[in-house]
């Protein structure tokens, strides 16, 4: 009896001592994995639009080999970083150098991406967007196309920004506080726009909306205004034709097909990046670094813009212009040529021969 008893002491011991170290981890584990891995949450809003971990080079190279670096070394480089992704807690640099350097990194990602994804689509499903009214105004695509069009695309690959397609995986206060330091090259956005482009860039009907309200935009443009001029457009750029404001001829700092300054880009190629309402955008806000002080006083008009981005979308006109007179120029610069020494030779013989007969009669005399 004594025995059985000892038994059954054992076996709840046993038990007891399994519950502590294999159920309660599993518990734990299983409630861990419906929350947010933090992280992976950080790495995703801070590191993913540059880099990958064992899925090749981004902008930025590939960090599958940074679990073989030294805690130290991997701290020194995240710390590094913060010049391109804002500034970082210790403790967020301290969890970004642990997430690198574990060995399950992968999977965790692989997990995140999943939870952020289907966080997304319930968040969509309870306040999805609503189609509007024919002709009505996606306030949040208007904003997108008027501000931030001219530098990024979304899933259409890098400008002179990069693609946002990966924000919609970054966390509202992360993808909040980029939109908000994008303010020194826009211009000043109330909170209520920056909320506006931050729900507007985690909408997975992002491009659909982008699309109807460029078509939307192209059509009432082309209501208000003039039919767009390459000719207008062609002396607006050469300076042929002054800005109704003020501003200096685009072909000062611009190179476009064969002719231009080297201040600013060249253009010949800048219809493959951006067209229509979003070039003209580009061209009537001028709020590039070295354009914006410049035409901050001398706005380029809605018109202008129209022209000059019609000018600007077909350089294969303007080698059909230009071709024919550099060979026209050739052509009356060699007839010139033999005109003028067919010219001189005739004087010259004129000059001569009088003279010449003036000798010999002198010479005969005597």
């Amino acid at each position: 009896m004594k025995k059985f008893f000892l038994i059954k002491k054992w076996f709840f011991t046993a038990g007891i001592i399994s519950f502590f170290l294999y159920f309660l981890p599993l518990l734990a584990w299983s409630g861990e994995s419906k929350s947010i891995d933090r992280s992976a949450e950080l790495f995703f809003s801070r590191c993913a639009s540059c880099h990958t971990i064992g899925e090749g080079d981004l902008t930025g190279p590939d960090l599958e080999s940074s679990t073989q670096w030294s805690s130290d070394d991997l701290k020194e480089a995240v710390e590094e970083m913060q010049e391109n992704v804002g500034d970082l807690s210790q403790k967020e640099i301290i969890q970004l150098v642990h997430f690198l350097k574990d060995i399950n990194v992968k999977s965790r990602i692989k997990q995140q991406k999943h939870k952020i994804e289907s966080k997304l689509q319930k968040s969509l499903a309870k306040t999805s967007f609503k189609k509007e009214e024919a002709g009505s105004v996606d306030k949040a695509a208007e904003l997108f196309l008027y501000r931030c069009a001219g530098c990024h695309t979304v899933g259409e690959g890098d400008l002179t920004g990069p693609d946002l397609k990966s924000t919609a995986q970054w966390s509202d206060v992360d993808l909040k506080k980029s939109v908000k330091r994008m303010e020194k090259n826009v211009g000043e956005m109330s909170d209520k726009e920056i909320d506006q482009l931050v729900h507007f860039l985690k909408d997975i009907n992002v491009q659909k909306r982008i699309d109807q309200q460029k078509s939307k935009a192209e059509e009432k443009l082309r209501e208000d205004l003039p039919k767009a001029s390459f000719e207008q457009g062609q002396k607006i750029f050469r300076g042929n034709k002054a800005l109704i404001n003020g501003g200096p001829a685009c072909i000062a700092c611009h190179y476009y097909v064969r002719e231009g300054g080297s201040l600013g880009p060249d253009l010949t190629d800048i219809h493959k990046k951006s067209s229509g309402i979003i070039l003209q955008s580009s061209i009537k806000k001028a709020s590039y670094k070295v354009m914006r002080p410049i035409y901050e006083k001398h706005k380029i008009t809605q018109e202008e813009a129209l022209h000059l981005s019609e000018y600007l979308s077909h350089p294969e006109k303007v080698n059909k212009r230009l071709v024919p007179t550099a060979n026209s120029v050739k052509f009356l610069a060699v007839i010139g040529f033999i005109c003028s020494f067919g010219l001189l030779w005739v004087v010259n013989k004129k000059r001569k021969g009088p003279t010449r007969e003036k000798l010999v009669r002198k010479y005969k005399s005597h």
